[in-house]
């Protein structure tokens, strides 16, 4: 019962964090004359994507990532993953630092082919109690449609997990 209710906090501070992102990302600078264009770019350039891996959510439960541009072609990410397989129960933390080397839609933010370090923190909450720090690298390639939905293919590579494959789907905000 306590692993639920950690669970539910740590979702409900990722969606405060995530409004609260979304909300700063359309206010209209009034410094600027033009007011309006403002507003429009800023509509224009997401630069907060939430998504879901669809692998992930069959096979081994909930989750749900948080991507946020740090510095132009630059983003960071966290993933929470909760895994209510019927042996063992366990919350995987993950993060990585993506930089966008190439992007087939201009100079649009988060989309494209990224590449960058990757750290994955897995504790068990049934059995052995378990923790395990895990360190590699990820590649991802992110398209967004209609301004909005996104499709992201990725691989992690990384000690002691190996290898994994994931096929996310989120929106961008």
């Amino acid at each position: 019962m306590k692993q639920s209710k950690l669970v539910c906090i740590i979702i409900i501070m990722c969606c405060m964090q995530f409004v609260s992102s979304a909300q700063d990302s359309t206010k209209i600078d009034t410094t600027k004359k033009n007011t309006t264009n403002s507003f429009i770019s800023n509509l224009k350039t997401r630069n907060v994507i939430l998504s879901t891996n669809m692998v992930e959510l069959l096979v081994k439960g909930p989750n749900l990532m948080y991507e946020q541009v740090i510095r132009g072609n630059k983003g960071i990410t966290a993933k929470l993953v909760y895994d209510v397989s019927p042996d063992i129960n366990m919350i995987y933390l993950e993060s990585s630092y993506r930089y966008y080397f190439w992007k087939p839609n201009g100079d649009r933010l988060l989309t494209g082919l990224s590449a960058g370090p990757y750290v994955k923190l897995t504790q068990q909450l049934s059995g052995k109690k378990r923790f395990v720090f895990g360190v590699g690298a990820e590649a991802a390639f992110k398209w967004i449609w209609y301004d909005h939905y996104v499709l992201e293919p990725s691989v992690t590579i990384s000690y002691p997990y190996l290898f994994d494959l994931r096929i996310g789907f989120g929106y961008a905000f």
